[in-house]
Protein backbone atom coordinates (compact mmCIF):
# COMPACT_ATOMS: atom_id res chain seq x y z
CA UNK A 1 0.00 0.00 0.00
CA UNK A 2 1.14 3.54 -0.64
CA UNK A 3 1.72 6.13 2.05
CA UNK A 4 -1.05 8.29 0.57
CA UNK A 5 -3.60 5.68 1.71
CA UNK A 6 -6.55 7.57 3.18
CA UNK A 7 -8.07 6.15 6.32
CA UNK A 8 -11.85 6.35 6.47
CA UNK A 9 -14.21 4.86 9.01
CA UNK A 10 -14.94 1.91 6.71
CA UNK A 11 -11.32 0.83 6.29
CA UNK A 12 -9.86 1.96 9.63
CA UNK A 13 -9.73 -1.58 11.05
CA UNK A 14 -7.84 -2.81 7.99
CA UNK A 15 -5.46 0.13 8.24
CA UNK A 16 -4.80 -0.67 11.91
CA UNK A 17 -4.03 -4.29 11.04
CA UNK A 18 -1.62 -3.22 8.30
CA UNK A 19 0.02 -0.62 10.53
CA UNK A 20 -0.95 2.24 8.23
CA UNK A 21 -2.99 4.19 10.78
CA UNK A 22 -0.01 4.60 13.08
CA UNK A 23 2.33 5.34 10.17
CA UNK A 24 0.06 8.09 8.92
CA UNK A 25 0.00 9.59 12.42
CA UNK A 26 3.79 9.51 12.62
CA UNK A 27 4.18 11.06 9.17
CA UNK A 28 1.64 13.73 10.02
CA UNK A 29 3.43 14.55 13.28
CA UNK A 30 6.79 14.73 11.48
CA UNK A 31 5.36 17.04 8.81
CA UNK A 32 3.80 19.31 11.44
CA UNK A 33 7.06 19.43 13.39
CA UNK A 34 9.04 20.31 10.25
CA UNK A 35 6.53 23.02 9.33
CA UNK A 36 6.75 24.51 12.84
CA UNK A 37 10.54 24.48 12.73
CA UNK A 38 10.67 26.19 9.33
CA UNK A 39 8.05 28.71 10.41
CA UNK A 40 10.01 29.53 13.57
CA UNK A 41 13.23 30.04 11.58
CA UNK A 42 11.53 32.29 9.02
CA UNK A 43 9.82 34.28 11.78
CA UNK A 44 13.13 34.71 13.61
CA UNK A 45 14.89 35.99 10.47
CA UNK A 46 12.06 38.40 9.67
CA UNK A 47 11.87 39.67 13.25
CA UNK A 48 15.63 40.20 13.45
CA UNK A 49 15.60 42.02 10.10
CA UNK A 50 12.75 44.31 11.09
CA UNK A 51 14.18 44.94 14.55
CA UNK A 52 17.62 45.60 13.07
CA UNK A 53 16.28 48.12 10.59
CA UNK A 54 14.23 49.91 13.25
CA UNK A 55 17.05 50.04 15.80
CA UNK A 56 19.79 50.66 13.23
CA UNK A 57 21.59 47.34 13.41
CA UNK A 58 25.34 47.20 12.94
CA UNK A 59 26.75 46.08 9.62
CA UNK A 60 29.69 43.68 9.66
Amino acid sequence: MSESFLITSSNYDIALMLGLANRQGILSAAAKSAARSISAQVSRVLFRGILGSVLGGRGK
